[in-house]
């Protein structure tokens, strides 16, 4: 069977490329697979981390829970008891994409978006865990596509989907001696990507994956020079993959529109060679004297300019804890998040509407053992850029 595809079409040309990113060079998919470019992290990162959520996503220098160690795994404390079980859950709102060409493509939450982990205090200067937790995720809902057959008849329509997901499993390791800290995590990342349609009719002529494995390693320290300051600092190195994304063989039956160029659809089975750029963090925390309050401030440097369509990412972070009384904790702080495309290249939009500034709010609840957790990052209530986003993240831990 032979099918044109009736939409946009520099929708489907981008759906096609798995690019989606309304960029001057879509043809680069033959160099990379797009789908994994760190543009991408505007939504798909789920900032993961009850209490670092709640004071503008800090803690590069401060002392947390299991969680925390995805911030620094030099900041992991157990404390008095010698375990530690946690879980979380995190929830983000819908947003909606390509306004500029379509009122039916949205960002949506993959579900399930959580972390859990345990941890444990071996010795006084030794403290480790292990986690699970899925760090980013995105379903790409692509509207409704209509297809018909050479002579211009309907023969159905179906939603299209891309669904892209990092599951991660870590083990972090702290050791400590005197004011310093140094910890390092070990992580096996899994990465997904679906494409395809919800009807049975089409799902297989459609479909498209990507799989993979990758063992990363992550370094953080943590040094106390005054006994209320302290200064932390991380490292996630560059790596290098080659990517096989697979099509099914049926899709090689259907033609695009004559409007779109053949050389841009490529459905057989495609190599990329990418590259997963490093982050540098550096963090601080001041605990004030007479009051029970604490201010963190982080920065995080994102080489994101290895991939020809951005520019590297400067991101702030500023947040405040104040614990009331050893039951009670309350948090807010606010954060940037930098629109990373390159403004020497011709988009869609002007550079910087991506730009986002978060306002975060957070508390505590401990009873006895037990620790409720809640957390709230928005970027609605800023005048800043064009897309809106809430997190709601709710956690719990167990010590003993």
């Amino acid at each position: 069977m032979r099918a044109n595809v009736k939409k946009a079409n520099l929708i489907l040309l981008l759906y096609i490329t798995g690019s989606l990113f309304l960029l001057p060079k879509v043809i680069r998919a033959e160099e990379s697979e797009l789908n994994f470019s760190p543009f991408w992290d505007f939504y798909s990162n789920n900032r993961l981390s009850t209490n670092a959520g709640g004071k503008g996503y800090t803690g590069i220098a401060g002392l947390n829970d299991i969680s925390g160690t995805i911030l620094n795994p030099a900041s992991l404390e157990i404390g008095r008891h010698g375990f530690q079980v946690y879980f979380e859950y995190v929830y983000k709102n819908n947003i909606q994409w390509l306004k500029e060409f379509t009122t039916d493509v949205y960002l949506k939450q993959l579900h399930p978006s959580f972390l859990t982990g345990f941890g444990v205090h071996l010795t006084k200067h030794l403290q480790t865990g292990i986690l699970y937790y899925t760090g980013n995720n995105y379903n790409l809902d692509l509207g409704i596509i209509k297809i018909s057959d050479d002579n211009g008849n309907i023969i159905g329509e179906t939603p299209f989907y891309e669904k892209f997901k990092i599951n991660s499993f870590s083990i972090p390791v702290m050791v400590n001696y005197k004011n310093i800290r140094i910890g390092g995590n070990v992580k096996l990342l899994h990465y997904t990507i679906e494409s395809g349609s919800t009807v049975k009719y089409f799902e297989e002529e459609f479909k498209g994956e990507v799989d993979f494995y990758k063992l990363l390693p992550e370094f953080g320290v943590i040094v106390s020079p005054l006994k209320n300051l302290s200064l932390g600092a991380t490292f996630l190195p560059e790596t290098k993959e080659t990517i096989r994304e697979k099509w099914a063989p049926n899709l090689n039956g259907f033609t695009l529109s004559s409007s779109i160029k053949a050389e841009w659809f490529s459905p057989q089975d495609s190599i990329f060679n990418n590259v997963f750029p490093l982050k540098i963090g550096i963090g601080l925390q001041y605990k004030f004297d007479k009051l029970p309050l604490a201010f963190y401030l982080d920065y995080n440097y994102y080489d994101d300019s290895k991939d020809e369509l951005l520019i590297d990412r400067n991101d702030i972070h500023l947040g405040f804890e104040y614990e009331a009384n050893s039951y009670f904790i309350l948090r807010t702080g606010l954060f940037k998040q930098q629109d990373c495309r390159d403004k020497n290249l011709t988009w869609n939009n002007t550079v910087g509407d991506y730009d986002q500034i978060f306002i975060t709010l957070g508390t505590s609840i401990k009873l006895k053992d037990f620790a409720l957790n809640l957390s709230i990052m928005d970027s609605h209530i800023t005048f800043w850029g064009q897309i809106k986003q809430t997190y709601i993240n709710a956690g719990t831990s167990y010590s003993f």
